[in-house]
């Protein structure tokens, strides 16, 4: 898996700081990839911005220089106009419900989402924390067998939970929660709207071949 190649990479190049269990692990790190969505601002305190390290050790090492090659290089199946419609609908279809700021940072233009853009940083971001909370678990789970059960539950935050994610985001919003409120997308918003998420799928590291039709998305919700 390259992002967790990555991780142990930027962990030999800047260590991380005296870890706590994985529930404030996730806090902390989504916090500074909530709060700086830019691509150089540096965290406080000493906090290191796994993105920043990215960037700055890209050309100085192999395994980072093949994920940073691989989030900036845009696959052949973007559209961006269709990608664009899809953040339109989505910024529609808010409400101003409760939502991730990776979310609002991925659809509040498309420059964002773009190579270099907020949104396409803070994808970034989620993928190298997903890394790192799993290398924590797995950490504690050989520590202490009782924290996490790995026969059991499995690697933690593999690519089904990623897909699962995705899903939610993407067919779960279009067939379940939207229709309840009596809003019917039509068929090529739906069309646009799943590409996009494809797209953020794709940075984040999920398997894309999920969402490459509507019909395969809905089939992950169901």
């Amino acid at each position: 898996m390259l992002g967790q190649k990555a991780l142990e990479r930027l962990d030999s190049i800047s260590p991380p700081l005296c870890s706590a269990l994985p529930r404030n692990s996730i806090r902390d790190k989504a916090k500074l990839a909530l709060n700086f969505p830019g691509t150089g601002e540096e965290p406080p305190d000493g906090k290191r911005d796994l993105y920043v390290l990215l960037q700055q050790n890209a050309f100085n090492d192999e395994a980072l220089g093949q994920l940073w090659a691989e989030v900036n290089t845009v696959p052949s199946w973007v559209c961006w106009d269709q990608i664009a419609r899809g953040q339109d609908y989505c910024a529609v279809t808010d409400n101003g419900s409760e939502t991730t700021q990776h979310i609002l940072q991925c659809t509040q233009s498309l420059e964002s989402i773009q190579p270099g853009g907020a949104g396409h940083a803070s994808s970034i971001r989620v993928r190298l924390l997903d890394a790192a909370v799993r290398q924590r678990i797995m950490k504690l789970a050989r520590q202490r067998p009782e924290y996490y059960d790995v026969k059991s539950g499995g690697i933690p935050i593999n690519d089904l939970d990623c897909i699962a994610t995705i899903g939610t985001f993407c067919a779960t919003l279009i067939w379940i929660s939207l229709p309840r409120q009596g809003i019917f997308m039509t068929q090529r918003e739906v069309t646009d709207y799943v590409a996009l998420w494809r797209y953020v799928a794709y940075l984040t590291g999920t398997p894309t071949k999920h969402f490459e039709t509507p019909k395969k998305a809905k089939r992950v919700m169901e």
